[in-house]
């Protein structure tokens, strides 16, 4: 009866072990094909040069640098906001008060310090080489006011669009999307 238990606890033991080393070995095989996307070593991709034209974007070297230090779970969640083509639509508009600029005070975070305060989120798009990149999201309606550091709804947060070019699998064209890079603050115009 002992004998068993060992050899069921064993079991288990080997089977967490193999379970977690099969989930690390998957990641790791995804962040090389991301990798070679990065670097068009894509078995999809059909012209080399175009993909290079296109990976050598400004906005996509710094994804690209942003995604190397992604989580998996970051990653994985991309993938799943993509799958159920909706938008979270939370606005989790920080009021900056001194507790929060302390915390952000050496951040190297923009979109935290930002008067219109934005946040990077991993987007997935399977069709596209990249297929993960990063997007700002505003997380205002208005601006932070810097004397309350609250909200104030006489402005408004706007998006900063950026044209940045794509290669689709489909096809191998080429596509321009624009991607949010930031956000600013205007002044909201009452109609």
């Amino acid at each position: 009866m002992a004998a068993t238990m060992k050899t069921m606890t064993q079991l288990a033991i080997c089977f967490v072990f193999f379970t977690c080393l099969a989930a690390a070995l998957k990641f790791d095989r995804f962040k090389r094909r991301m990798e070679n996307q990065y670097n068009c070593r894509d078995p999809r991709i059909q012209n080399k040069t175009e993909c290079e034209m296109v990976m050598s974007h400004p906005t996509l070297q710094k994804s690209y640098k942003l995604l190397q230090e992604a989580s998996e779970d970051e990653l994985r969640e991309a993938y799943q906001r993509s799958r159920s083509k909706r938008s979270n639509g939370d606005k989790n508009c920080p009021v900056m008060n001194a507790e929060y600029l302390n915390q952000h005070r050496d951040s190297n975070d923009d979109g935290a310090r930002s008067l219109s305060p934005y946040r990077l989120t991993t987007k997935y798009d399977n069709d596209l080489i990249p297929s993960y990149y990063k997007e700002a999201e505003c997380l205002c309606n208005g601006c932070i006011d810097p004397g309350t550091g609250e909200e104030n709804a006489d402005f408004r947060s706007t998006s900063l669009p950026r044209p940045v070019v794509f290669m689709k699998i489909s096809d191998g064209q080429i596509v321009n999307k624009d991607l949010t890079v930031g956000c600013t603050c205007v002044i909201a115009m009452n109609v």
